[in-house]
């Protein structure tokens, strides 16, 4: 009964968040399509819905979250990084305020479509307005709905909590001058939950600011790449720790075991003889089809090839206008693609892929829109 209750005070909040957004974006002459939001909140709740159906048939990590919050006597205790922080979130939830399951996952769900939100509110301000393709949506809003994404940040666990780090922490990068507090929000949290995708997005910052086209002063320019490759520097063994991936070791017998031991499950890939471009290929672009595990990875093979079809005409586009591609874009590119080295070292499990990949290509969604654009607006 008490999912009821949550859903409507979720609902209040995002009907108030909704108005907020749309006022202040008239203000700075961005449109915001109400339509369009209502159509991302229903998906996102359909897809909560579609979760808690796969957990009953199936063994879900959502559930063991729930339990072992309950189960905990210290919230103190939890405050660790990795999933332990996951059950640092859940615990107020579970315990204290002692709501059911359903209820729980209601929650974190919300908290995924906050980073989706967050991630979409940062591409229609940086992007010039893009063609209608259908239904009056632009290319922008119809990656958003796709459903990978979703479906891995509709239930408790790391994904709602990765989506939302991840959306704040680029929400705060578009106008980072005035919004350092969602940055540095969106930073932490994504340290707490995965350090080596913080990693990718500081090394991110560093390429970014360094080659990317940005209009502030040379010096402070100078002082900002040296804080990000310093803070690259020190969080680099994080990315060694948790991957195996040591950009200066190029047989890593830690990588090596760990994605053999990953590729003996049921929708295990042997990846220890592929070269980088092919880990990176297996990473980004399968299942597609053939190792398809289940429904699941049918559906899930559709959208790779999606992605792929995208990427091959985002690289075609980017031989001619790559030099007009802002900073923030460059940030996003390389944030999306060392993140996406580091996680391919341990594709062995399609799986673990799959939600893992759900996190970041949002951030290709931005991007291959940005690139887009680019091409339309040359062609007017």
């Amino acid at each position: 009964m008490d999912v009821i209750i949550v859903f409507l005070i979720l609902l209040g909040i995002y009907q108030l968040q909704i108005d907020h957004i749309i006022k202040n974006y008239a203000v700075k002459y961005i449109y915001i399509d109400k339509r369009f939001l209502n159509h991302l909140f229903f998906v996102h709740m359909l897809f909560y819905v579609l979760y808690l159906a796969y957990s009953y048939y199936n063994r879900s990590d959502s559930g063991m979250y729930y339990v072992r919050a309950q189960s905990v006597q210290s919230w103190g205790g939890l405050f660790q990084t990795g999933t332990m922080f996951i059950d640092f979130v859940n615990y107020p939830f579970a315990r204290i305020f002692r709501l059911s399951y359903y209820s729980v996952m209601l929650v974190f769900s919300f908290f995924g479509f906050q980073g989706l939100l967050l991630l979409y509110l940062a591409g229609k301000e940086n992007i010039p307005s893009l063609p209608l393709k259908y239904a009056g949506f632009s290319m922008l809003e119809l990656l958003f709905l796709l459903p990978n994404a979703h479906f891995w940040s509709a239930s408790i666990g790391k994904g709602s909590v990765m989506i939302l780090g991840i959306g704040l922490f680029f929400y705060g990068l578009s106008r980072f001058n005035v919004r350092i507090l969602h940055l540095l929000i969106g930073g932490f949290i994504v340290y707490m939950v995965r350090k080596h995708i913080l990693t990718g997005f500081i090394l991110g910052i560093g390429v970014g600011l360094l080659f990317g086209n940005i209009k502030i002063n040379k010096f402070l320019k100078f002082i900002l790449v040296c804080f990000a490759f310093i803070g690259f520097y020190f969080v680099y063994g994080n990315l060694i720790e948790e991957t195996g991936f040591d950009f200066t070791d190029e047989n890593n017998e830690s990588m090596e075991h760990l994605s053999s031991e990953l590729a003996k499950s049921n929708s295990g890939v042997d990846i220890n003889n592929y070269n980088q471009f092919f880990k990176l290929f297996t990473f980004l672009y399968r299942p597609l089809f053939v190792d398809a595990p289940n429904l699941i990875g049918v559906f899930t093979s559709i959208e790779d090839l999606l992605y792929l079809i995208l990427t091959l005409q985002m690289l075609k586009i980017l031989l001619v206008h790559f030099k007009r591609v802002n900073s923030f874009f460059v940030i996003l590119f390389i944030s999306f693609l060392v993140t996406s080295l580091a996680l391919a070292q341990i594709t062995g499990n399609l799986g673990i892929a799959v939600r893992q990949k759900a996190q970041i290509f949002p951030l290709f969604f931005l991007f291959y829109a940005k690139v887009l654009s680019l091409s339309k607006f040359s062609k007017k």
